[in-house]
């Protein structure tokens, strides 16, 4: 089933990892086991009717969804999960090609290397050391897996108190019940510490645990994790000194799940069979609840009394109120606020405030079925959260202290008149609606607020705008650069520095600005790079180009950049430039040198400037830290130098190879060739080649000249062919082997430009009767062939074509 992918959202989740699951274990027959049987207590029973279920939700069903990657080949969807029929069932069901792909409308997309939705639960809270249990009956379809586990990783993170940084993340912890859809007269156990697998072992049960429900579970202590199947101990494994062990807490989970291709051998293919049910009646356990890492640090703040005005109440226009993400909004009567997806990321909606205010207030109801969680950010847009206190303040309508900001929850149907202190040194002027987004509420909102009224804070000055510390003087424009790094302006705007750590190689982070306004005509820009670390910093450029014009692109498709070229001071480490992978044009500099650059680029498409500090190798695993000044930016135009012709050099080439061409070989020896012929295809790709290898083993130019003796126009396409063992200096990694670098011409050329990917490297178009010289340079030392196309090069003619040119003054310098 191949289906378009596109990731845009990050891996939330990681359960039965995929690292080592590939390698079973032999199914020795273990010694009889005197372990006692399992104690413990249902935090869930699916069975009955009147059993708290609120330890077990959905994944999907909390404001988000997510999908763990390869090789899961689902995303977690609440809807794959019921709890009627007393049990549990997870399901898999298929995902439409409309599904994977991004809706700009709802600005949201669910495909992330995945092609169908599976069904998952987990506990609310962690459990440690205990007794864990459930009964279940998996699904018996191939390419499946029904599991029951305990989980954490990197994603349950510790926050400080005030919850404004990360200060620890737990590892990736984790032991394992999972059946697999292929066989399911066995049962496989594992366990991950520390992230590390490899620990399988597949036990025989002696009958069919699709058919009908049993238990299953496990004791997991400091020093064993012993397995049992109805009660009866059936694997144990013991830790062995200080070998790394799980010892984590984390949520109770099950899923059920079908694998991409790459786990095809362990589990077998999946073949769209939806049928099947993974199926749970109770989950049990002796473990004490424990912290959750990702909520420790909120701590229950006690009401603030205040006494909400009677006077002075003015209304607040909504008109320019608005929503984004995946949220409609309707002013016909109050502010009705709905949606009707699975999942929020602090999406909704909000408008800015003509004025200041100390108090707001406006009646909220809930018009859906389901409980809705509202989070409200009165605020400076500049100086964050202004909520001081809220009325009528309880559990459910609270501050959230760490953002200034506040929180409402709201039964189904209920309807609340709620008013909103502010604090006094803070100038409000936005006002900012979260619906269902930052918190647990799920898949549906719908709620209407009315009568929104504010006292209007008459003292309140609005504070200066920010000195602009980030502008950036070239010439006498300005440009502010963004993006991923931090960057710092001099206080005469004529340099900026930028100082950066834990930067991973690979990561293709940068600084970048719009100079869309700032580079008008010109073709060039030169500045001044400093190196003030104590490190070899390599640093790459693009000057981007304007997206509608695609013939400037360097590669047709990948990267819109219009570099040509690149020139550097004689204190530059080292230089090259990749116009496929990885970026234009790049440079090292040595700790404590200064190097000046000129770029030269396409004229009147410029709209765009990256920098990329030593972030753009994409095999480098390693971090890099630097300190790096740039200075003397300065664009310019430059008038195109006709060049001339290298002198001396000539040499007699033989076309040993020249398919549909009619080569006179009466003039080879006297360094000139006529070239006729007809019918020839517009995209056969026919060519003429000859071995250069010996006459190009040092040099770095070849020139020639061509002659169009016929009556049409002729396009010759013209590739210096490079050694195959250096894939290094070919100019796109493996697709075509040339080595050409750039092309100038001399005489009348009707046109003429580059394809590094589709069609090959140089062109040019020579009228009827004209003579023009070509003067091509190429990379030193690596030249082998030289490959001409006449009239033959364009994948999408589909006419032929007759031409009678001659190729003389064959030059290597």
């Amino acid at each position: 089933m191949n289906k378009s992918k596109k990731t845009v959202l990050a891996v939330l989740s990681t359960t039965v990892a995929a690292a080592s699951i590939f390698s079973l274990t032999a199914c020795n027959e273990p010694e009889p086991l005197t372990d006692k049987p399992l104690e413990t207590q249902k935090i869930v029973d699916y069975t009955k009717a009147d059993s708290d279920k609120s330890e077990i939700f959905a994944s999907g069903s909390k404001g988000y969804s997510w999908e763990n990657g390869d090789p899961f080949n689902v995303w977690w969807k609440p809807q794959n999960v019921s709890t009627e029929g007393g049990k549990l069932s997870l399901s898999i069901s298929e995902m439409t090609e409309k599904e994977q792909k991004w809706d700009e409308e709802k600005q949201e997309n669910v495909d992330a290397l995945a092609d169908y939705y599976g069904g998952e639960a987990r506990s609310e809270h962690y459990y440690g050391y205990g007794d864990f249990q459930v009964r279940m009956k998996p699904a018996k379809i191939v390419g499946t897996a029904s599991t029951f586990f305990t989980c954490t990783g990197p994603y349950d993170k510790w926050y400080s108190e005030d919850g404004s940084e990360v200060i620890k993340e737990n590892k990736h912890d984790e032991i394992d019940i999972e059946f697999l859809g292929k066989d399911t007269t066995k049962v496989q156990f594992n366990y991950f510490a520390g992230g590390v697998g490899g620990h399988e072992y597949m036990y025989d049960l002696g009958f069919d645990a699709s058919v009908e429900f049993h238990d299953y579970g496990y004791r997991w202590t400091e020093t064993y994790i012993t397995w049992f199947v109805d009660n009866v101990p059936v694997y144990r494994i013991d830790r062995k000194g200080n070998e790394a062990w799980p010892e984590t807490a984390g949520r109770v989970i099950m899923n059920y799940w079908c694998s991409t291709e790459n786990a095809a051998a362990w589990m077998g293919e999946f073949g769209d069979d939806y049928s099947g049910k993974a199926e749970y009646e109770y989950v049990a356990t002796s473990a004490t609840q424990c912290p959750d890492p990702n909520t420790a640090h909120i701590k229950d703040i006690p009401p603030v009394e205040v006494v909400v005005p009677e006077e002075g109440w003015s209304d607040i226009s909504t008109a320019a109120f608005d929503g984004w993400g995946m949220y409609a909004i309707d002013k016909t009567d109050g502010l009705n606020i709905s949606h009707t997806t699975e999942r929020g990321s602090y999406n909704c909606c909000g408008m800015d405030l003509e004025s200041s205010y100390k108090w707001v207030k406006f009646n909220v109801k809930n018009n859906d079925t389901v409980a809705a969680e509202i989070r409200l950010d009165i605020k400076n847009k500049d100086a964050g959260g202004a909520v001081e206190a809220v009325y009528p303040a309880s559990d459910k309508v609270k501050v959230l202290t760490a953002d200034a900001a506040a929180y409402i929850a709201l039964d189904a149907g209920e309807e609340l008149e709620v008013a909103v202190k502010l604090k006094e040194d803070i100038y409000v002027n936005q006002f900012v609606v979260f619906l269902n987004s930052t918190g647990t509420n799920a898949a549906t909102g719908n709620i209407t607020i009315s009568e929104l009224k504010g006292i209007i804070d008459e003292g309140a000055v609005p504070p200066a705008p920010p000195a602009d510390t980030t502008a950036l003087k070239i010439g006498d424009k300005e440009v502010t650069f963004g993006g991923d790094y931090t960057t710092v302006v001099s206080e005469d705007q004529l340099s900026m520095n930028i100082k950066y750590s834990d930067v991973s190689g690979k990561s293709y982070k940068n600084a970048n600005t719009s100079i869309a306004d700032v580079v008008g005509e010109n073709n060039t820009l030169t500045f001044t790079v400093k190196n003030d670390g104590t490190e070899t910093v390599k640093i790459r450029v693009d000057i981007g180009c304007a997206t509608d014009d695609g013939s400037v692109k360097q590669d047709g498709e990948k990267n819109n950049f219009c570099n040509i070229k690149a020139e550097y001071s004689e204190n530059v480490a080292e230089s090259g430039n990749d116009y496929i992978y990885g970026g234009a044009d790049w440079f090292k500099v040595a700790a404590g040198e200064t190097v000046t650059v000129k770029v030269t680029f396409t004229e009147n498409v410029a709209k765009d400037l990256k920098f990329y500090l030593d972030s753009s190798t994409w095999d480098d695993e390693t971090t890099h830290s630097g300190d790096v000044t740039f200075s003397a930016f300065a664009f310019a135009k430059e008038e195109a130098v006709t060049p001339e012709p290298p002198v001396g050099g000539e040499v007699a080439l033989t076309f040993t190879s020249t398919e549909a061409y009619t080569v006179d070989k009466s003039g080879e020896g006297a360094n000139e060739v006529n070239v006729t012929y007809s019918g020839v295809g517009g995209k056969s790709y026919n060519n003429l080649v000859a071995d250069v290898a010996a006459l190009a083993a040092d040099k770095d130019t070849f020139s020639m000249t061509i002659k169009n003796n016929g009556e049409e126009t002729v396009k010759i396409r013209m590739d210096i062919g490079c050694a195959e063992a250096d894939g290094s200096d070919k100019q796109d990694g493996g697709k075509n082997e040339f080595c050409n670098i750039k092309a100038e011409y001399v005489g009348n050329v009707e046109a003429s430009g580059n394809d590094y990917i589709y069609g090959g490297a140089d062109w040019v178009k020579v009228a009827a009767g004209e003579t023009v010289t070509v003067i091509i340079t190429f990379t030193k030392g690596v030249a082998t062939h030289l490959t001409l196309f006449l009239d033959s090069s364009t994948y999408d003619d589909e006419g032929t074509h007759s031409g009678n040119v001659t190729l003389s003054g064959f030059s290597f310098n």
